[in-house]
Order: C-alpha cells, then sequence, then structure tokens
C-alpha cells in the first residue's frame, strides 16, 4: 500500500469515562502508526480517552463539543482541518458527526467516517440528515449492518463490518481474589466488566444473585467499572440483600490480571456491539457467559466457545450462571476452542488490515468522483 494517510480520530467522551469504543480507537491508531499512517486524536479536555491518547505519543488535540450543533466550532474546526490536510476523519458520537462532521465537509476532507460498536443510528429523520456528512460506516457486527441496511435511505454498501481486534497475551499474574476481596473458598467467582450504565445490564445481574442466593448456590460476582449508576446499582444491591454476592470494586486498571484471576467472566447486556470485554476474556482462554444480542451471536457459539443465555431474563440468566459451575469437566474445550476462534477471526493484525484497507478503498472513491 503506497498511500500514506493523515488520520484524524475524534471522541468527545467526558471525563472518567473509558470503554470498548476508546479501546477500539487507540488499538486502531496504535496499528495504523505502525503502518507508518500519520495520526492525530481529538477529545475533550482532561478526558481519560485523550490522556490515554498523550501517553501513547499521539499527536492530540482538544475538541470540546458539548453541543449537537455549533457553527462557530465547525467553523474553527475547519481551518485546523485544512492546516494539517487531513485525509480521513473517523468519528465517533452523532455530536462529533454534526459538528466536526460539518467541518470536515467544508474543509473537503476526502474521506468522513463514523465508527458504530453499539446501534448509534435509527429510521428517523434527524439520523438521516446527520448521515448525509459521512462517506461511510464501521461496524462491528453484522447485526448493526443489517439494521442499518434496512433503512430504505441507507446508501447501498454504505455500512462496513471489520470485526473488533484483541491481542492474545503471553501468560501472566493470577492474583488470590478470594482471598482480597474475603470470598469463602468455596464460591465459585464470575468476574464482570463495563460502564454502570442500563445497557450493560447489572441490574439483572443483581437480580439473578438474589435467586441464586436463595438456592444457596456458592457464588459470588465481581463487577469492575465506574459510571452514572453506581449509586443506583448500589441500591438496588443492598434492596435485594446480596451485597455478600455481588461486589462493585471500581475501576480496574489490569483488566487481563482480573480476567485471569476469576473462574469465569459474564456480561449480562442488553445491547453489545462486539464487546472488548469478552473477546479478551477468550484471547485469555478463560470461560465467557454473555446474553444472546447483537455482535454476542457471532461471537459465541453456545457450548463450544462458550455460553449463551437469552437478554434481559433474570431466571435464565441465574440458571445459565449455574449452568456453567456445573460444567466445570468440560471448561478445557471449551477454553481451547474460544482461544482458537480469537486467533483466526479476530486478532489485532487482521482488524488494523481490513480497516486500512477500506480507508484505500473509500480514499481512491472519493477521487475517482
Amino acid at each position: 500500500m503506497n498511500k500514506i494517510f493523515t488520520i484524524l480520530f475524534s471522541n468527545t467522551i467526558p471525563g472518567k469515562i473509558w470503554g470498548g469504543g476508546e479501546k477500539w480507537i487507540l488499538m486502531a491508531a496504535h496499528g495504523l502508526r505502525e503502518k507508518g499512517h500519520r495520526i492525530l486524536i481529538a477529545g475533550r479536555k482532561d478526558s481519560v480517552f485523550l490522556e490515554r491518547a498523550r501517553t501513547a505519543t499521539f499527536e492530540t488535540y482538544e475538541f470540546n463539543i458539548h453541543a449537537s450543533f455549533n457553527p462557530l466550532k465547525s467553523l474553527s474546526m475547519v481551518r485546523f482541518l485544512k492546516q494539517q490536510s487531513i485525509d480521513v476523519i473517523i468519528l465517533n458520537f452523532k455530536k462529533d458527526i454534526r459538528v466536526a462532521g460539518l467541518a470536515a465537509r467544508y474543509a473537503k476532507v476526502p474521506v468522513i467516517l463514523a465508527r458504530n460498536g453499539v446501534q448509534l443510528f435509527s429510521n428517523k429523520w434527524l439520523d438521516k440528515t446527520t448521515v448525509s456528512l459521512l462517506d461511510g460506516i464501521i461496524t462491528n457486527t453484522q447485526t448493526i449492518k443489517h439494521i442499518y441496511d434496512s433503512f430504505a435511505w441507507m446508501p447501498e454498501n454504505f455500512v462496513k463490518v471489520i470485526y473488533n481486534g484483541v491481542r492474545i497475551p503471553g501468560k501472566g499474574d493470577i492474583i488470590n481474589i478470594k482471598k482480597l476481596h474475603k470470598i469463602p473458598e468455596d464460591h465459585f467467582v464470575f468476574g464482570s466488566a463495563g460502564r454502570l450504565s442500563p445497557q450493560k445490564g447489572f441490574d439483572l445481574l443483581i437480580r439473578a444473585m438474589s435467586l441464586l442466593k436463595k438456592k444457596n448456590v456458592p457464588i459470588t460476582v465481581l463487577i469492575a467499572g465506574d459510571g452514572k449508576h453506581k449509586l443506583t446499582l448500589e441500591h438496588l444491591n443492598r434492596s435485594h440483600n446480596t451485597q455478600d454476592r455481588v461486589r462493585f470494586i471500581g475501576f480496574v486498571e489490569d483488566t487481563d490480571t482480573f480476567i485471569r484471576s476469576v473462574d469465569a467472566v459474564v456480561l449480562p447486556s442488553r445491547a453489545e456491539g462486539m464487546p472488548n470485554f469478552i473477546l479478551e476474556a477468550m484471547a485469555l482462554g478463560q470461560i465467557a457467559l454473555a446474553t444472546r444480542v447483537n455482535g454476542i451471536q457471532e461471537l459465541l457459539k453456545h457450548d463450544e466457545n462458550g455460553f449463551v443465555t437469552p437478554p434481559q431474563d433474570v431466571e435464565a440468566l441465574a440458571h445459565s450462571m449455574e449452568y456453567v459451575i456445573q460444567q466445570r469437566q468440560r471448561f478445557p474445550i471449551v477454553q481451547k476452542n474460544a482461544l482458537e476462534t480469537v486467533r483466526t477471526q479476530y486478532s489485532v493484525e487482521r482488524m488494523v488490515s481490513n480497516l486500512e484497507q477500506y480507508l484505500l478503498q473509500k480514499y481512491n472513491t472519493a477521487h475517482e468522483s
């Protein structure tokens, strides 16, 4: 590939929030930089996202986009985009598109893309107007692509599926997580992680654990993460008298050690793209249980490389967690299959290569038109 791009990633995630979309950006940015492309990353001032981009020695810029429409902000961005000779801009939220995407149109940036890890657009006129600022959408599941393709106004071949990638780490530390969190020795420990938001379904997990506690199933769940629904979830945990079974342990920096140290991981999401937490668990040879939504349906095959459970069904979730515990003798083959799935279909190298090829295709199309 001869063309060297100047690529700008823009993500206005605020404050301390850190999720799969932010992780994808830095992973993609690393891979593209290694291939020789110039990478710029824009985000909100004092955000963890921008701080981590700086730590990774990327060129970083502050795009403090707060509103979905800001002509003055768009105007200042036009000058910036022209000065930096941006070839490709990859945007995250709708307000990124409506402010920075609009600026990119006026600056005549050749390729303007959005990347959706979850379904961002619906079949509404305002979303149609937002999408009209783009040259394409990258998503990480066939499920989201099918939904977008069903919109009558969505251009043909506009949505591209590029699966998330994950690195397969070597051997690492395992801590005595039961001793650390004062968990009874006979308990099976599930780990979970993510933003403390309704999407992740941690409220469903608390209710499922209440059912399991009543059955005296020896099980504890550790939930790593932070978010604006933390107090609500802690109140729910107290009201179900499950504080001894469900522990909120806050943000965990070393997720690999956390995943290695639990007996299995669980993700009870109401909706997902291609969840990095499950991919990382599979890459570490860990057992994963997740709800059968969106990209998880493409990633996990029940009883083969992991376990799935119906979404938003507390009783089914409780039954599935108990079922996983009962399958311990089959863990080695399930773990082996999980690792093979990641190796063959979800490597970082494959993700970056597919992304680079897609950018070249879009750039060439822009110059032909």
